[in-house]
């Protein structure tokens, strides 16, 4: 209910007019102007807030709801029914006093008029009042059943978005045990690498073909890691899309949804946030593990095939040195270029 527009009928000034009139021919007081004052001031005294119907469309639980109407019962029959007495009151003192004037014909019409009209503005105000104020309350029992009704759904949807929330936050705990063990294994995949990066680059000018073997060994370790990464980012992958689509659903659900989903699973969220953090950080030191045996993988490489160079140039110096002598047994075939291509095979 909004506040009603107080009538005009009913406001002092109005029986002022007439009462100038009236006193001129009778001198007792009718008791009118006290009678207005009073249902003005009880108007006045109505807090029309809790009687407001506009606020049940407002209402988001059913303990709202059941509090406005709680509140409004309290005002009908407290503040307002004090104003209802008022009009009663005044309504039966203007058909009283109307009735008096009636018997002296020196008392201007208008006056009776006027007071007859106030009478019947009494009471039907009375009852606007009353019925007004039931409206708005049936308002609010409306609100409260209907909000009953949507807070069993909502508790469908807290349940389903808690267990999701519990699943997300067992996933990944379960996850970072994983990424933990691929972190000791990149560990050791770079410590392969960059060792065997390091005895090709010392073996490449003593011995090429043990240099190449360990450039191999550091080409697998960093295959190995390229491997575990690849396999380490599609986990990853998966799993913040799992934390995604739930945080979407906590983001678009009602508040009266994502508020008790965050309170009931506050603490295990709380680890599962701090647990996906761990997965992330492990994530980049794979991925910079990966880079540096990559790295170490090609150094190695490079030092291999330097030193093979290096061989084969050495070999084809010795053949034109052994060439341009005339001698008749054969270049030793361990410095012969086909001898080391097969050795090294």
């Amino acid at each position: 209910m909004g506040k009603p527009a107080y009538p005009e009928v009913l406001k002092k000034t109005k029986w002022e007019k007439e009462k100038g009139l009236v006193a001129k021919i009778i001198k007792s007081e009718t008791g009118i102007g006290a009678a207005l004052d009073g249902i003005q001031a009880a108007y006045d005294a109505i807090p029309w807030d809790k009687l407001d119907e506009a606020k049940a469309a407002k209402l988001r639980t059913p303990e709202e709801a059941r509090q406005l109407y709680t509140d409004g019962s309290a005002v009908l029959k407290g503040e307002l029914e004090v104003a209802r007495k008022k009009c009663s009151e005044a309504s039966a003192l203007g058909e009283k006093v109307s009735k008096s004037f009636k018997s002296n014909p020196l008392v201007p019409k208008s006056a009776r008029e006027y007071l007859d009209q106030m009478a019947k503005q009494s009471s039907w105000f009375m009852t606007i009042l009353r019925d007004e104020a039931q409206k708005s309350l049936v308002k609010f029992a409306e609100a409260e059943k209907k909000l009953q009704g949507e807070m069993v759904d909502i508790k469908k949807d807290i349940d389903a978005l808690v267990k999701a929330r519990k699943d997300a936050a067992v996933l990944i705990g379960t996850a970072l045990k994983t990424f933990q063990a691929d972190q000791k294994q990149a560990q050791t995949a770079l410590t392969t690498a960059e060792e065997s990066a390091k005895k090709a680059e010392t073996l490449a000018k003593t011995n090429p073909t043990q240099a190449g073997a360990q450039a191999k060994q550091a080409r697998q370790a960093s295959d190995t890691l390229q491997k575990l990464l690849a396999d380490a980012q599609k986990r990853y992958g998966e799993l913040q899309s799992n934390s995604t689509v739930v945080s979407a659903r906590m983001g678009s659900a009602d508040e009266r949804v994502s508020k008790p989903v965050t309170a009931l699973v506050g603490t295990f969220w709380t680890k599962g946030t701090a647990d996906f953090q761990e997965i992330t950080k492990i994530c980049a030191e794979i991925k910079q593990a990966a880079d540096k045996a990559s790295g170490a993988a090609d150094r190695a490489e490079i030092g291999a095939g330097t030193s093979q160079k290096s061989a084969g140039d050495f070999v084809k110096t010795a053949e034109e040195v052994f060439a341009s002598v005339d001698s008749p047994w054969p270049m030793p075939r361990p410095l012969t270029r086909a001898s080391r291509g097969a050795s090294a095979s």
